[in-house]
This record gives C-alpha cells, structure tokens and sequence, in this order.
C-alpha cells in the first residue's frame, strides 16, 4: 500500500510540476478547460511521439543504474 500511495504521489508532483513549467497559473493552480478551438492535433501527436522515447530512455536509465547500485540479494542454502 505504501508503494502505491508512493508512486501517486510522485506522479502527481510531475504533474503539478508540468503544468507550472507550461505556464498553466503562475500564483495559483487553475485547470482550464480544453476546448476544440484551441485543439491543434498535430502538435499534440508530435509532442506524444517525440516525449514517449525520451520519457522512455530515461525511465531505463534510471533502472539500470538502480539495479547496478543495489545489494546482492542473497539466496539461503537449501539442503534436501
């Protein structure tokens, strides 16, 4: 369960942190609606393909280097 709430609340500080770093409310946190008008489908998909390898790449980095800097996990001598 702590791994969970974990995980929510880090995806949720990226979250809130794209939305300050893409000038959504500077002093306060405001969700504006999306409307058609202001839809432009091909930016929408180019950001989509261009972020989803970078995210990609970087989220297997980070598992790479988590897994060479952790401990041998230890099996215990099983005897039949």
């Amino acid at each position: 369960m702590k791994r969970k709430l974990l995980l929510f609340a880090i995806a949720l500080l990226v979250l809130i942190g794209l939305k300050y770093a893409f000038g959504q409310g500077d002093e306060t946190i405001s969700w504006t609606p999306y409307t058609l008008q202001d839809a432009d489908p091909i930016q929408d998909v180019l950001a989509v393909m261009i972020a989803a390898p970078l995210l990609g790449t970087v989220f297997a980095a980070f598992r790479i280097l988590a897994r060479r800097s952790a401990r041998p996990v230890l099996e215990p001598i099983r005897l039949h």
